[in-house]
């Protein structure tokens, strides 16, 4: 009986985790498709001006202070791999992300949300979800990333307790624990 209820409990968390997963993706891959971002995007690859970016910087802001409790931040580069406008004033831009694989998976025209690094920002653990930014010939020009934070998820999976003494935690694709109560007896 208690095998079958870690079972039930640990199918529960992978849905509800999939769950955030999913609806976070699928907000940034909604700005992916923006018109407004698109252009910029095209601006920026161009060496243009900056007043798409600039509009596009004020945009990002407001979104920040919606998704402030999930996301560290919102960025989006280039096809170089440089980051040219984020939902933090700025204070990403000029970051070269071209090495991370995240980017190379999303600059080759692929979704990437399946990996935990360490932010380049804050050195705290995060989860990038990139989706490839696309012109009208479904040419990959750009990439837009929420940084998703992974103490976000941590809450939630910290809140599920398992009996007395037991826990959740959470490992990415590799099986390295990413999530875990810091003293058992929390």
């Amino acid at each position: 009986e208690v095998e079958g209820q870690v079972l039930m409990i640990s199918k529960s968390l992978a849905d509800m985790v999939d769950g955030i997963m999913t609806s976070e993706s699928a907000a940034i891959d909604m700005l992916a498709q923006r018109d407004a971002i698109i252009e910029a995007v095209k601006e920026v690859n161009a060496g243009g001006s900056a007043q798409k970016v600039s509009f596009l910087q004020k945009e990002l802001a407001k979104l920040q202070k919606i998704t402030g409790s999930r996301h560290d931040f919102i960025f989006i580069a280039g096809k170089n791999g440089i980051v040219f406008t984020d939902s933090v004033n700025g204070e990403t831009k000029g970051m070269d992300i071209s090495g991370r694989d995240y980017f190379k998976k999303a600059i080759e025209g692929h979704a990437s949300c399946d990996s935990v690094v360490m932010s380049k920002k804050t050195n705290e653990p995060i989860c990038p979800i990139a989706f490839p930014i696309k012109d009208e010939n479904n040419q990959t020009i750009g990439v837009i990333a929420g940084i998703m934070k992974v103490s976000f998820l941590a809450t939630k999976v910290k809140e599920i307790k398992l009996g007395k003494t037991g826990y959740a935690y959470l490992a990415d694709k590799e099986g390295t624990v990413i999530v875990y109560p810091p003293d058992p007896k929390q």
